[in-house]
């Protein structure tokens, strides 16, 4: 750690858009038992694109990154089976069923949104 310096650093967005595609990757191997797993990613690359800011991940990231998500709520059991849930706000129903379903999606909607 000693030999490293703030000019060493990556500055701006280049991190995040560095650890961006690694953490999908990731995600698509996630196994299905650990959902918290994949859920600590999704959180992380909600910062991730806070960091680089909405036009950029929009214009870089937004259609990849969300198919990734989709893809893991459905792989993972945590959606009902129902592809109507691809809309981009999922709608909550009794005692939050749907929205807790998708929590992993609903999350970086919210995050995009």
């Amino acid at each position: 750690w000693s030999e490293l310096s703030l000019e060493s650093m990556p500055v701006g967005g280049l991190l995040p858009a560095r650890v961006i595609q690694p953490l999908c990757r990731l995600l698509v191997h996630v196994p299905s038992s650990s959902k918290q797993i994949g859920f600590s990613i999704v959180e992380t690359i909600c910062v991730c694109a806070r960091q680089l800011g909405r036009k950029r991940w929009l214009s870089l990231y937004h259609k990849s990154t969300r198919a990734t998500i989709l893809a893991w709520v459905f792989t993972t059991g945590l959606s009902s089976g129902n592809r109507s849930a691809e809309s981009s706000h999922p709608q909550e129903g009794p005692k939050g069923g749907r929205q807790q379903k998708l929590r992993g999606l609903a999350l970086y909607d919210a995050v995009i949104a």
